[in-house]
């Protein structure tokens, strides 16, 4: 019998945001690392390249995958580690994707976030992957509606 490889996470939170203020918090290089906790550089391009510094957790590469503006952002990002060779091409480095998406819900909006992606990643990564972004989700979840209620 095979055993079935979990491929995504999947959260949602209901923000007391316009549709504008999540954007602006999931697009927004200099929101996004407020609330995410790293540094994220990048221009919101699809192809653009992005440069994701999380301290103590590395440095890590991705690419602006789709934009479509105040509906959908998918990232791809890498599970490379300290040791990545930036000579490298990202395509053939462990990556997931992380979509966001945002609908409108009551008097705010629902973010939607989904990361895909982890049944092709290298067995000696796949697990401690998933395990850490779960709970990496979870905390992230509640940063940025920490982030949108006060800012």
């Amino acid at each position: 019998m095979t055993a079935t490889i979990q491929n995504t996470i999947e959260r949602s939170i209901e923000l007391p945001v316009t549709r504008q203020r999540a954007w602006d918090a999931i697009t927004t290089p200099q929101q996004i690392s407020q609330w995410f906790h790293g540094l994220w550089e990048f221009e919101l391009t699809p192809g653009a390249p992005i440069h994701f510094d999380f301290g103590d957790w590395g440095i890590h590469r991705g690419r602006v995958e789709a934009v479509e503006p105040m509906d959908r952002v998918v990232y791809l990002w890498t599970h490379e580690g300290k040791d990545w060779d930036a000579a490298t091409p990202i395509d053939d480095v462990p990556n997931t994707l992380m979509e966001f998406r945002l609908a409108d819900a009551g008097n705010g909006t629902r973010l939607t976030v989904v990361e895909s992606g982890f049944a092709s990643l290298p067995d000696d990564i796949r697990e401690n992957s998933l395990r850490n972004n779960t709970q990496g989700w979870d905390e992230q979840m509640g940063n940025i509606q920490k982030y949108l209620e006060t800012a």
